[in-house]
């Protein structure tokens, strides 16, 4: 036996269970997943596997629906290469509640009807 000739060397059994044919798909696939993308990333430089993008909003498109009235749609299914680099941005880009409760007021403010029921929300002492 060749350990036995090698001087300091440490002999190990293990058990090899029997081929099955079944399962040699999932023992490749956990290979793949481990050591190609790593071998990718080494040489291209290109992260297989990166972190997508978050996107916090949909894209908006005006369209005409089946009834012929004007709709906002929001697209919550987007493919990059129908969006350009600034939309891109845009909807990745985390939205901040203080502007957008400064929006919502300046909305307010801009109607009548929106000044009215702020003066009257103020005027209620049951109002925090």
């Amino acid at each position: 036996m060749l350990a036995k000739k090698i001087p300091n060397a440490t002999i190990e059994v293990f058990e090899i269970k029997p081929f099955n044919a079944c399962y040699a798909g999932y023992a490749y696939m956990a290979f793949h997943d481990k050591v190609v993308p790593p071998m990718v990333k080494f040489l291209s430089g290109i992260d297989p596997l990166g972190k997508p993008k978050e996107v916090f909003a949909g894209k908006q498109e005006q369209i005409i629906s089946t009834h012929g009235k004007a709709v906002t749609q929001i697209n919550t299914i987007m493919l990059q290469k129908d969006l350009t680099n600034e939309e891109m941005n845009n909807l990745s880009s985390k939205p901040d509640p203080a502007k957008e409760a400064v929006k919502q007021l300046l909305k307010l403010m801009s109607s009548k009807e929106g000044v009215q029921s702020l003066i009257q929300s103020r005027l209620n002492s049951t109002h925090p």
